[in-house]
């Protein structure tokens, strides 16, 4: 869905700029958002996202209820917007949960 419907409309619409309310409500272990998002999924679709708007991306941290999800998901979004390595892996366990 991301992948195939999100980002081709998003390349179409060649955004100045790309605002991202990052909640992790959608998070692994976050008991409101049951959506099961690994780091390493917000990670990918953040990648996925680097080359619009030349890379200008702004994070704003909103929501999440689940404190462990929320700290190793927003790592791996800081992680990648510096260009450096984030061992997911490491992170994917339910501690915490």
């Amino acid at each position: 869905l991301f992948a195939e419907i999100l980002m081709p409309i998003a390349e179409q619409f060649k955004p100045d700029l790309v605002m991202v309310s990052a909640g992790y409500d959608a998070a692994k272990g976050d008991p409101l958002g049951q959506m099961n998002i690994s780091p390493a999924g917000f990670q990918e679709m953040l990648s996925m996202m680097m080359p619009l708007a030349g890379g200008k991306i702004v994070l704003a941290l909103e929501g999440g209820y689940n404190l462990h999800s929320i700290a190793v998901s927003a790592e791996a979004c800081l992680a990648t917007l510096m260009g450096l390595p984030f061992d997911a892996a490491s992170c994917d366990s339910d501690a915490g949960v």
